[in-house]
């Protein structure tokens, strides 16, 4: 490095004293970096990749101290300007530095051979799920499968079998209190689905039913004359007309309760066909009724807190004194004379309420911790009632006293009375399951729909 530094030193010594510059200077500067880009070449060579670095830290260095020496002349040209000699002009060439290229440094990348693991897999056997074959009974209806079908209503028929209807428009008709049952297949299809609301068996083979209509568009009764084989849709009493309420007397006489609008209102028809208004029970909207023909009849204000009675058709209504009662919940009639309520009296308790004079005396029999839902009149003397607990509950001396016969453990939540005919039995639907009783409900079995 001595040696380049003193040729690049004399060079600069030739231009500031302004000596011409040999004709090889060119070729003496290229010459010297040459030799000098040789020897680092060598030196890259012999140091590999450590004496490249080393290369590039001795080409700064150089660079440096040529900087430094023509700051150095620079200066001694400065201090020359300032002393008063010839005027003398000197040009000076501009130093260029040339630019040495150093090849990158490339560090080979080490090559992991990828490693493949298998890890054994888990072999889970699910036992396949097995389902029971049942066998069934080829529904007289058309096939249905009615296996432990969920009961909608249910009623009894004037000689004592039994008819419920199911999901999906199906009825079930059985004979021998529910130890076998005949199906009919999708025929009780309502405008606003398949629900029924109500059924009554009237006369013979006659059955009213009343549909779970949604608004007024919709028809709200169903009549079969076959025991529920077969159904006509009966459209409300008049247009516009949403039914909350029926009572079926006859196979052409129906009373019927609802709005029109926001406007309460009373129908009857006597034929079957033709619909007549009337007159509202204290001039108040109808919450439950019971007729027992076409002229005679019970109502309970919608409020619940007011019975009535009619024995003219509805031209006129008289209240009935029915003792301490704040919420009546269902009502039902042998003939005008024996009548029950179940209610909730003014202290709270529920109670079974009855008349065996045509209103003029009541008998109140409050049932303990539970609240009576409905009853059903079985003759003049029998009836039967079902609470929330699903206890039943009957009487027979008409009301005077009443007595707890049975408790059914899987009850309903909604309890419904279904009905009685004949003062043979009674029947109470539970889910899938009805409590029959052939012998004035004082004894008590379970029979299911399937």
């Amino acid at each position: 490095m001595t040696r380049l530094e003193d040729e690049l030193r004399g060079l600069f010594d030739r231009a500031a004293t302004g000596a011409p510059a040999p004709a090889a200077t060119d070729l003496a500067f290229d010459d010297v970096i040459g030799r000098a880009n040789a020897r680092a070449a060598r030196t890259r060579r012999l140091a590999g990749m450590t004496s490249a670095a080393l290369a590039v830290v001795m080409l700064a260095a150089t660079v440096a101290a040529m900087s430094r020496d023509r700051d150095d002349r620079e200066s001694e040209l400065r201090v020359g300007a300032d002393t008063p000699a010839a005027s003398t002009t000197t040009t000076i060439p501009a130093l260029e530095v040339p630019t040495i290229s150093t090849p990158p440094i490339s560090t080979p990348i080490a090559t992991v051979p990828p490693v493949t693991v298998t890890a054994p897999r888990p072999v889970v056997t699910a036992p396949r799920a097995t389902v029971p074959a049942t066998t069934l009974r080829p529904p007289a209806g058309g096939g249905c499968d009615a296996t432990n079908r969920a009961i909608d209503v249910a009623a009894v028929l004037d000689d004592g079998g039994l008819l419920a209807t199911l999901g999906g428009g199906d009825v079930a008709v059985s004979n021998d209190l529910g130890a076998t049952w005949t199906f009919h297949c999708g025929v009780l299809v309502g405008d606003g689905g398949t629900h029924a609301a109500f059924l009554e068996p009237v006369e013979g083979d006659v059955v009213w039913a009343r549909l779970a209509a949604r608004d007024s568009s919709q028809r709200p009764f169903a009549r079969s004359a076959d025991r529920g084989r077969s159904w006509t849709l009966v459209g409300p009493p008049v247009s516009g007309m949403q039914v909350y309420g029926a009572s079926f007397v006859s196979p052409t006489t129906v009373w019927s309760w609802g709005v029109i609008g926001e406007m309460p209102v009373l129908y009857r028809t006597t034929d079957g066909t033709s619909w007549a208004p009337v007159q509202l029970p204290g001039s108040q909207a109808v919450g439950t009724a019971v007729f027992v023909d076409g002229d005679a009849g019970w109502a309970t204000a919608r409020s619940g807190d007011r019975a009535f009675s009619t024995v003219d058709g509805g031209a006129s209504w008289q209240p009935a004194n029915v003792p301490a009662t704040s919420n009546i919940l269902g009502i039902d009639a042998h003939d005008f004379d024996h009548v029950h309520l179940t209610a909730i009296l003014a202290d709270g308790r529920g109670a079974a309420v009855s008349t065996s004079d045509g209103g003029d005396t009541w008998n109140v029999t409050p049932t303990a911790s539970t609240i009576p839902v409905a009853v059903a009149a079985i003759d003049d003397q029998a009836a039967v009632a079902v609470t929330q607990s699903s206890a039943v509950w009957h009487t027979l001396n008409g009301g005077e006293t009443w007595t707890v016969v049975a408790n059914l453990a899987e009850g309903p939540y909604s309890p419904r009375f279904v009905g009685a005919a004949g003062g043979r039995y009674a029947v109470v639907p539970s889910g899938q399951m009805f409590a029959v009783s052939d012998d004035d409900s004082r004894t008590w079995r379970r029979a299911i729909v399937r």
